[in-house]
C-alpha cells in the first residue's frame, strides 16, 4: 500500500531517527502535478514516532496542521520544538521572488527536512508534495524540489442544484482538490432545479429540497480556507431562476426562469448577495449571467450587481454570455463557449478564467457511452483533459496576464450520488491539476501515466471512488502497423499488419491491477485469461483476431474494455491504407 501521509523529518539526535539506505529505486517518483524542478536519489528517510517541528516563518500553522493530520493515523506525533538544531521538520522563509506566494522549496536530506516558502500556501503545498514522496512505513524519498504554479486560478466547480451533495461530500471534494494544489472551489448553489442556500429573509427558497444552513456553509468555508482553497459561490441570475420564482412568483414576469428587471427583483438580489457575503467572505461572487434570451434584462442585472458588489468590496464573476452587455471592466469572465470569448474579454481588459465546454466539462463521457454511467453527450477523456493547452497566440503578450487560469466544471444533471460524482471527477482532476500548475514545457503524457498508479493508490486508500483506467495496447511487427479508429467506439481500434506475426503488449495505469483478456471478440470478465506476458499472435488473411481487455483491481473494481481488432490484409491492400502509427494515439485509457 502506498502511504502519502508524510512526516517531515530531519532525523536529528533529539528524534533518534537515522537515514536508511534503500535498495536502488525501480519505482517512479510520483508527484502530481509535476514540479518545475525535482531531483531524487536512491535513499529514503525513516520517520521517528515523535517528530519535532520548528518554524522560523509566519503562516505555517495550516501546513503544520496538515502534517499532523497526515501522520496521526500512523502513530506519529508532531511536537513543536523551540530549537532549530533539534527539530525534525523545519519551515523557513524562502526569500525567493520566483516562487511567488504559492511556490516552495522542499529538501529531504540526511540531516533533516526543510520546506521554504514566501507565505502560507507555499508551505501547505510543500506538505502535499512531501506526502507524495513518502511511502511504506513513512519513509520519505531523499531529494530536492523547487516548484511554483503556472496559473493563479486553478479551479474545480460543483453543481449542487441539480443534485444535492451533503457537506461531508463537499469537504471531501475540496480535500482532494487541495491535495493536488487546486485553489478555487466554484460552488454552484442555485439554478432552475433547486435553490440550495438557506437565506433567512426568504425562507421559502429552500422548502422544496435539501439545502445548506448558514452554519454548514461557514464550516465548508473554514474547511476550505485551512487548505488554501477560495470558495467562489454562484447565485445564478437573472436566468436559471425557476426555483426562486417558484418560491416567490412576484420575482418573475411570465418568462420561464427569468427574473423580472424591476425594483422588487433587484431588492431580492441585494438581500441575497448581502447574506452571501456574510457567510462566504471570499473576494469573488459569481452571479451567472448565462443563457438569458433578453439582453436588456441581462444588462440591467449586470449593471446592478456590479455596482452593489463594488460598494461591498467584492469582485463579480460571470459566464462569457455577459460580454454582449459590455460588462464593467472589473468583472471576471468565465469563458465556457470555447476560448474565443475569453480572449476577446482579455483584450478588453477583463481578467479571464478559461473553462471550455468540451475537455474541461467533467459531466461528459470518459469513454464508450455504452460502457460508462450516464453522462452528458460529449467526450472528455483523461488524455483530452491533459492535452488541453490554451491557444493564446492571438493574444498580445502584454494582455496574457489577464488569463488568470483554468477551471473544470462538473454539472450534475446525470450525477445523483457521491460515488458517481467522484467517478466523474477522478482521475480527470489529476490531469486538470497538472495542466493548471505545471509549465507547458514540463508536461508529458507518458510520464503522467507512469505516475498515475501511485496517485490512484492514494485515492483508493482514502476510499475515493475513481474511474479505473482501461488497458493500453502496443502492437508491433517486423514492419510498421497502421491503426484506424472505429466509428462510435472510442476505445476500439482496428490494426493492419503487413506481417503475419505480431507481438501485442498490454499495460494499465492502475495500482496492482490484473488484466483479463479474450482473443475471440467476446467480453472479458474475471474468469477470462490473465495477461502475464506479451502475446505473440499469428494472423491469417480473411480472419481477424479481436482482442478485448479490461483491468481488475484487487478490490474487484473493473475498468471499461479496450479493444484491438488485428487484420492481415494483402500487400496491395495494405499499401493503400492510411492510419495512425500507434494504438494509443487514437485511444485514451
Amino acid at each position: 500500500m502506498f502511504l502519502s501521509f508524510v512526516a517531515f523529518g530531519a532525523a536529528l539526535a533529539a528524534c533518534e531517527a537515522k537515514p536508511r539506505e534503500a535498495a536502488p529505486q525501480t519505482a517512479i517518483v510520483s508527484i502530481v502535478p509535476e514540479p518545475q524542478s525535482a531531483k531524487f536519489n536512491n535513499q529514503s528517510y525513516e520517520w521517528p514516532r515523535i517528530a519535532t517541528v520548528h518554524s522560523t516563518a509566519a503562516g505555517t500553522s495550516p501546513a503544520v496542521a496538515a502534517l499532523a493530520r497526515y501522520v496521526k493515523p500512523h502513530g506519529i506525533l508532531i511536537k513543536p520544538s523551540d530549537a532549530n538544531l533539534v527539530a525534525a521538520v523545519v519551515f523557513k522563509d524562502a526569500h525567493d521572488p520566483r516562487l511567488g506566494r504559492e511556490g516552495y522549496r522542499l529538501r529531504v536530506a540526511r540531516d533533516g527536512i526543510a520546506i521554504a516558502a514566501n507565505s502560507g500556501p507555499g508551505f501547505f503545498y510543500g506538505v502535499q508534495t512531501l506526502a507524495q514522496i513518502t511511502h511504506g512505513a513513512l519513509r520519505s524519498q531523499i531529494g530536492a524540489v523547487r516548484d511554483w504554479p503556472a496559473h493563479s486560478w486553478r479551479g474545480i466547480h460543483l453543481d449542487v442544484s441539480r443534485h444535492f451533495f451533503d457537506t461531508h461530500t463537499v469537504e471531501r471534494y475540496i480535500d482532494v482538490a487541495a491535495h493536488y494544489k487546486l485553489n478555487v472551489f466554484h460552488w454552484h448553489l442555485t439554478d432552475d432545479r433547486a435553490w440550495r442556500l438557506q437565506v433567512p429573509s426568504y425562507p421559502r427558497l429552500t422548502l422544496a429540497g435539501s439545502s445548506y444552513s448558514p452554519a454548514q456553509v461557514r464550516e465548508v468555508v473554514r474547511y476550505a480556507a485551512a487548505r488554501f482553497v477560495t470558495v467562489v459561490p454562484e447565485i445564478d441570475l437573472p436566468g436559471h431562476s425557476s426555483a426562486a420564482i417558484a418560491a416567490y412568483p412576484e420575482l418573475g414576469c411570465g418568462r420561464p426562469g427569468i427574473l423580472c428587471a424591476n425594483h422588487r427583483a433587484a431588492a431580492f438580489v441585494d438581500t441575497v448577495l448581502r447574506f452571501v457575503m456574510q457567510v462566504l467572505p471570499g473576494p469573488y461572487i459569481h452571479t451567472g449571467g448565462d443563457e438569458v434570451p433578453d439582453a436588456n434584462v441581462q444588462a440591467y442585472f449586470a449593471r446592478h450587481v456590479q455596482v452593489f458588489l463594488k460598494k461591498s468590496g467584492r469582485l463579480p464573476v460571470a459566464w462569457d454570455d455577459l460580454l454582449r452587455t459590455d460588462p464593467p471592466g472589473d468583472t471576471v469572465i468565465m469563458s465556457w463557449h470555447g476560448e474565443a470569448p475569453g480572449l476577446r474579454a482579455a483584450r478588453d481588459g477583463h481578467n479571464v478564467v478559461l473553462t471550455p465546454d468540451g475537455p474541461l466539462y467533467f459531466d461528459a463521457y470518459q469513454g464508450d457511452k455504452n460502457q460508462e454511467p450516464p453522462a452528458s453527450s460529449h467526450l472528455s477523456s483523461l488524455e483530452q483533459v491533459y492535452a488541453y493547452e490554451p491557444a493564446l497566440e492571438g493574444l498580445p503578450v502584454s494582455q496574457r496576464t489577464h488569463i488568470l487560469g483554468l477551471q473544470a466544471n462538473l454539472w450534475t444533471e446525470h450525477v445523483p450520488t457521491a460515488g458517481h460524482l467522484f467517478y466523474m471527477l477522478l482521475p480527470r482532476e489529476l490531469a486538470l491539476a497538472e495542466i493548471t500548475w505545471t509549465l507547458p514545457e514540463k508536461k508529458n503524457w507518458k510520464s503522467f501515466l507512469r505516475r498515475l498508479p501511485q496517485q490512484l493508490a492514494w485515492l483508493q486508500a482514502r476510499a475515493y471512488p475513481f474511474r479505473v483506467p482501461a488497458p493500453l495496447f502496443e502492437v508491433r511487427g517486423a514492419r510498421p502497423i497502421l491503426f484506424t479508429a472505429i466509428a462510435a467506439r472510442v476505445q476500439s481500434v482496428r490494426a493492419y499488419s503487413a506481417d503475419p506475426v505480431v507481438l501485442t503488449t498490454l499495460q494499465v495505469a492502475a495500482p496492482n491491477a490484473s488484466i483479463r483478456y479474450t482473443t475471440d471478440g467476446t467480453v472479458p470478465g474475471r474468469a477470462s485469461a490473465v495477461y502475464r506476458k506479451p502475446l505473440q499472435l499469428h494472423l491469417s488473411r480473411g480472419h481477424d483476431i479481436d482482442i478485448r481487455a479490461l483491468a481488475v483491481l484487487p478490490d474487484g473494481k473493473e475498468s471499461t474494455i479496450s479493444e484491438c481488432i488485428l487484420e492481415h490484409p494483402a500487400d496491395q491492400a495494405f499499401s493503400q491504407l492510411h492510419g495512425a502509427r500507434s494504438w494509443e494515439s487514437l485511444v485514451s485509457p
